[in-house]
Parts: C-alpha cells; sequence; structure tokens
C-alpha cells in the first residue's frame, strides 16, 4: 500500500512537472505560428511584386525570366510538425465511449425493464377482502406473491401462523378513535416498518407504548394495554422480526419500507399526500409489490452484466499496477454507464405508464425510480472523480505516440 501510494506521488509530482512545459510548448507554438504567417504575407507581397515587373517588363519589350511561385515547402513542413507534435490540454474522459452495439443493448435493457413493469408489474387494484379470501388485481406478480405462504383456503403456513401467534406485540393496536383503523395501523404504527420500525419496535416492546402517527399528521405515543412480558423485553428483536414476517403475508402485508413519513403530510384532507399514500397501501402497494417492482430492476441489470461478463477480456498479468487499474476502473465506468442509460430509459417508460393509467399513484415504481437516483449519484460521483493519475497517463501516452511520429522510421529493406 505504501509502495502504491508514493508511485502515486510521483506520477502527480510528474504532472505538475509536465503542465508548465506544456503551456512552454504552446507559447512556442503560437509564436511559430506568427512567424510563418508573416512569411507567408511576405511571400505573397513578394509574389505579386514579382507579377507587377513581368507585366512591366512585357509592356516595354524586355524579356526577363518568367516568376515563379515560391515554394509552400517549409509552411507546409511546418503544420506537419505542429500537427505532430501538438498535445492534448485536456482531462481524461470522465467514462469510457460506448460502442454502437454496447448503446443497443443499454436501449433494450431499459425496453425490457418497461415491458415487465407494464405486463407483469402493472397496476395494483383495489383490494376486497372478505372472510376467508381476499381479490386482488392489476398486477401479475404481485397476485402470485400474495398467494405464497398460504394454502388454497388462504390460511397461513403452519410456521406463518406460529410466529403469528407466538409473537405478539403490545405495540399492534389496530383500533384508536383519530389515530389508526384495522386498514391502517400497519401504515401509521413505526414499529411496523420493515427497516426503521426496529429501533421504535424495540423502544415500545420495552416500554408498554405505542408509537404512531395519528389522522392530523402529529406523532402520538399511546400506552398499550398490554404490558410486555420480561422475557419479550429480552428478545424483543426476535418478537420484531417475527411480528413482521407473519404480517407480511397476511392480507394487508407490510407497508413500503419509508412509507410512514408520508403519514406526516396530512394537511389538505383527501387530496393530502398522507390519505394519497394510505389509498396506495389499501390498495395492494405493500412489500410484495414492491418485490414484483423490482423485478424490472433486475432484470435489466441481468442483461448487461451478463453482456459484460460474455465480452470480458482477460486479464494480462504482465501489465503495470497503474495500467490493469485503469482497466479496472474502466470496466466499472462501463457498466456504470450502460446502468444509467437503461434506467433512464425505464424511468422515462415508468412515466409512461403512470399518465396512461390517468396519474394513478400505484402505477410508480418506487423500485425503478430509487433505481434511477442511485444511478445518478454514481454517475455524478464518477463523473467529480480526482482524474490526475488518469489525465498523466493519457498525456504520457499522447507523449509517446508524438515521439513515434517525430522520429524517422527505419527504412524497411
Amino acid at each position: 500500500m505504501k509502495d502504491e501510494q508514493e508511485r502515486r506521488g510521483e506520477i502527480i509530482r510528474f504532472s505538475d512537472q509536465l503542465t508548465p512545459l506544456q503551456d512552454s510548448v504552446e507559447v512556442l507554438r503560437t509564436d511559430l505560428s506568427d512567424i510563418r504567417k508573416n512569411e507567408q504575407d511576405f511571400r505573397e507581397s513578394a509574389h505579386e511584386l514579382a507579377i507587377q515587373i513581368a507585366d512591366l517588363a512585357k509592356d516595354v519589350g524586355v524579356k526577363i525570366a518568367e516568376p515563379q511561385l515560391l515554394s509552400t515547402e517549409f509552411a507546409e513542413l511546418d503544420l506537419i510538425a505542429d500537427q505532430r507534435c501538438r498535445l492534448p490540454n485536456t482531462t481524461a474522459r470522465a467514462f469510457p465511449a460506448l460502442a454502437t452495439e454496447e448503446w443497443i443493448l443499454s436501449s433494450v435493457a431499459g425496453a425490457l425493464a418497461i415491458a415487465i413493469d407494464v405486463i407483469l408489474v402493472g397496476t395494483p387494484e383495489i383490494v376486497k377482502i372478505y372472510r376467508g379470501g381476499e381479490r386482488f388485481d392489476g398486477s401479475i406478480l404481485t397476485e402470485a406473491l400474495r398467494k405464497a405462504g398460504k394454502d388454497t383456503d388462504g390460511n397461513l403456513a403452519p410456521i406463518l401462523q406460529w410466529l403469528s401467534d407466538k409473537c405478539k406485540v403490545p405495540y399492534d393496536i389496530s383500533a384508536a378513535k383519530g389515530v389508526v383503523t384495522p386498514n391502517n395501523h400497519r401504515l401509521r404504527s413505526l414499529g411496523h416498518d420493515p427497516f426503521l420500525g426496529l429501533f421504535f419496535a424495540v423502544a415500545d416492546i420495552i416500554m408498554g407504548t405505542t408509537t404512531c402517527i395519528d389522522d392530523s399528521g402529529k406523532l402520538t405515543i399511546m400506552v398499550s394495554k398490554h404490558q410486555a412480558t420480561p422475557t419479550q423485553k429480552l428478545l424483543s428483536v426476535f418478537y420484531y422480526v417475527g411480528h413482521i414476517i407473519s404480517d407480511l403475508f397476511t392480507a394487508r402485508g407490510i407497508p413500503v419500507p419509508g412509507f410512514f413519513l408520508t403519514q406526516f403530510f396530512a394537511d389538505g384532507g383527501d387530496d393530502s399526500l398522507a390519505r394519497m399514500a394510505e389509498r396506495m397501501y389499501q390498495d395492494g402497494y405493500d412489500m410484495r409489490h414492491l418485490a414484483s417492482m423490482s423485478s424490472s430492476v433486475a432484470a435489466k441489470s441481468m442483461v448487461i452484466d451478463a453482456y459484460l461478463y460474455m465480452t470480458r477480456e482477460d486479464e494480462n498479468p504482465l501489465l503495470p499496477i497503474a495500467e490493469r487499474e485503469r482497466a479496472e476502473l474502466n470496466a466499472k465506468l462501463k457498466r456504470e454507464k450502460m446502468l444509467f442509460v437503461a434506467s433512464s430509459i425505464a424511468s422515462a417508460g415508468n412515466v409512461a405508464k403512470f399518465y396512461l393509467n390517468g396519474a394513478n399513484p400505484c402505477a410508480l415504481n418506487v423500485a425503478q425510480w430509487a433505481d434511477m437516483i442511485r444511478e445518478s449519484i454514481n454517475m455524478t460521483s464518477a463523473a467529480t472523480r480526482d482524474r490526475t493519475v488518469e489525465t498523466v497517463m493519457d498525456r504520457r501516452e499522447e507523449i509517446n505516440a508524438a515521439w513515434d511520429r517525430l522520429l524517422p522510421k527505419e527504412n524497411e529493406d
């Protein structure tokens, strides 16, 4: 590691030394260009003067040698030398260029994600729950996932039923006037969030409370009727996990991670963000639908990764460490660029799906948009990285190429 840092330091110092030299070469090139321009102007003036002398000699009947065009051989040689010696004054490219087939494949991956999102993921409709069963429409994948963990009669699998019976928690209050109802208590109860809820669930189990959000969007802490036993308090994490798993396969399911935050925005009545998110949850926009939405993201990533795997080049063990690292970086950047192109196309398709469904928020693919945000962050991070070492390597290659062009080639037998 120390040797690697020293090597990078030497490269950066070389860049600092190269920059003034390159600036001097640029100034010299500009001066030479001015000299060539002045020389060319002089040649043109001399040529015009020679023509005028020839015309005058013809008029007076004096024979003189025909004026010859001044040779531009030296100017042409100067121009060739200028082109050969010129070095780029730009930093290394932020991303490697994609070949035509890579653009096409990225577009195909994005189109595949759109097809999965429209045809298989679909848009969930109202879940109708009745005694002994439910009816769900609008998404082929989500409908299949909603059947997981249940038998043909709609009863939970034995292990899930055991978790439901054993992992009773005091914060599982399903009815409180102005606060929660059986249809929204998991959305408004912070302890039911699949990721962020662990802290609140453990606190509620230990304190014997229920932390939730009421109709007006205010955080409310209620005292539970049933207090946790010492065993439940000691194994609070286990009870939280078991309770979440058992609820995941019920009719209402578990909300999308972080969805409880929408309940703080209750201003506006039925048109508020809180009520819109509540309707989405009741329509089946839960963790199972999130798994369905993730399928389109996974599909496009698999297509691109499969292409890159099949077209990868074997690593040359004789390459210097810096060049191997550069090759690995370029491979990662190419993947990020292709994924970003595919995600952009897939996101545009989801916008079209949203409007074609009458601006139904359930048509939004939150997994796709989360992936789009992640890819955008990755692209921004890559574009703003320090490219000093890469620039030095590019300039060194240009210098070597310039020497190859300037040095005379040996005559071949």
